[in-house]
Order: C-alpha cells, then structure tokens, then sequence
C-alpha cells in the first residue's frame, strides 16, 4: 500500500504531523519504502501481520486533518463570513436568513440562503461553497421560478474555481448574477446590491458605507 495516492508525499513528511505517521509505523512494524508501507510477514503468521498494518493504517489516517488542504478546511466557516458580511451591508430588517415560501413549502425543502426584501422583487441570495451547496441553490431558484415567485437570484461563490463545471452552469441558467469570491469581490457585491437596494430603501434606511 503507498503512504498517498493522491497528495505529494513530502508534503507529508513535515512537523508534527510526520512525527504521528512514523509513530504510528513503528508500533505496527510497518516500513516506509519511499511512500510504499511494507509490513513483514514472520512464521506465517498473516492474520498477525494484518491485524497490525490495518491498525497502522488508521492510525496514520487520524492525521487526516493536520494534512488536509486549508481551502477544505476553509469551507467550514465560509457561511458564516457570509452572513457576517451580509449583516454588515444591510439592514438587518431586510433579511431574512434560511427562509422559504411559507405557503408553498411546508417542510422547508427550498431554501434561500438569505432573502432581502423592501423592493417589488427581493433578492433571493445564496452562499455557493461547493458542489453541493451549489446544486441545492439551483433546485431552489428552479422550484421558485415553477412557483413564479418574482425574485432577483444573486450567488456568492467561496471560490468558483472549486465548483465542478456543469454544476456551476446549471447554476448560472438559473440566477440573475453571481461573484467567483465573496473574499475578493467585496466592493463589486457592494456596488450590485447598492444598485437593487439604495433608492429602495426607506427613508430612514441607508446600507452601510464601507470604502
């Protein structure tokens, strides 16, 4: 079996997280060939040697995390960015975070991400971390359009790079606008929703500056 498949292995052979894999090695009796894990078979005693290179491979499985890719790890906490950034550019009565149509959809299978209201056609805003996030807004935007619920569809990609292709054109067939990064494209997202919101807003009402 080799130490990874998918990943350089020096990437691997780095800190602590090299120190648990060749812990994890040692106790089992397990070698390291050059990425390929190698455990010795003595007095025919296979169901032995099995027994303890499945165990020194969970064990080196346990250090998944320490080596995983910080844009997966991003992915966690990307909805809260999200919602903070929201709340920072609008009024918080405008929003309305997780809703769906409570006349059509009882059991909450068509969620909106966030739906800004206060103009004849509120914005339907979804936060578009991966694939699957990503299909769910489409069967959303696709259920309101059969319901004809009138709507300004916008998407905020984490990062549209990690999105499968199809998945994202299926997206894009069905909403009115969306943004490659919500890191990088503040001021753009901040300009689109000034242009729907700013002179619908009521007259005590105003979305936050920021420069």
């Amino acid at each position: 079996m080799h130490l990874s498949y998918d990943r350089d292995v020096a990437e691997l052979r780095q800190g602590h997280k090299w120190n648990l894999v060749s812990n994890a090695l040692s106790i089992f009796s397990v070698e390291d060939r050059d990425g390929e894990l190698v455990r010795n078979i003595s007095d025919e005693r296979y169901a032995d040697a099995l027994y303890s290179f499945v165990q020194s491979v969970l064990k080196i499985a346990d250090v998944a995390d320490a080596w995983q890719p910080l844009q997966a790890r991003k992915h966690s906490t990307f909805m809260d960015d999200f919602q903070e950034f929201l709340r920072e550019t609008i009024p918080e009565e405008r929003m309305a975070f997780n809703w769906c149509d409570p006349q059509r959809d009882h059991t909450r299978k068509y969620i909106v991400d966030c739906r800004i209201s206060g103009m004849p056609r509120p914005i339907f805003l979804h936060g578009l971390p991966n694939d699957s996030r990503t299909r769910d807004a489409t069967l959303t935007l696709h259920q309101c359009q059969k319901w004809e619920i009138r709507h300004h569809a916008i998407g905020i990609f984490e990062d549209k790079t990690l999105i499968t292709r199809n998945v994202r054109a299926r997206y894009h067939d069905v909403s009115d606008k969306s943004f490659p990064s919500l890191s990088s494209d503040r001021d753009k997202i901040l300009l689109h929703l000034r242009d729907h919101l700013q002179e619908r807003l009521a007259p005590n009402s105003t979305l936050s500056e920021h420069t």
